[in-house]
């Protein structure tokens, strides 16, 4: 999973559950020890990786929000700006 300060926890935890979806669906590898070993640890390195970013998540920045760009339109930012900023000025 590639890391980004600007990603967040809950993108991380979807990714995952994907990636356990897509290997409960694949029924042909169900049938080879092999594989289902390497999917379950290729699982546990994921988890492995959530864990010690949800731990260093007060250090990093990486919280278990959106930031605030991806719900509040350019419109309102600009207009929050004006009301709370540039009046003040």
């Amino acid at each position: 999973m590639p890391r980004g300060i600007r990603e967040n926890l809950v993108e991380d935890v979807i990714r995952i559950v994907n990636l356990a979806e897509t290997f409960r669906d694949d029924t042909a590898a169900h049938g080879d020890p092999e594989t289902t070993r390497e999917r379950f640890n290729d699982m546990v390195v994921h988890l492995s990786e959530l864990m010690s970013a949800m731990i260093a998540s007060p250090l990093t920045g990486r919280i278990f929000l959106h930031p605030p760009d991806a719900y509040v339109d350019t419109e309102t930012r600009e207009a929050s700006l004006e009301e709370n900023f540039l009046k003040r000025v």
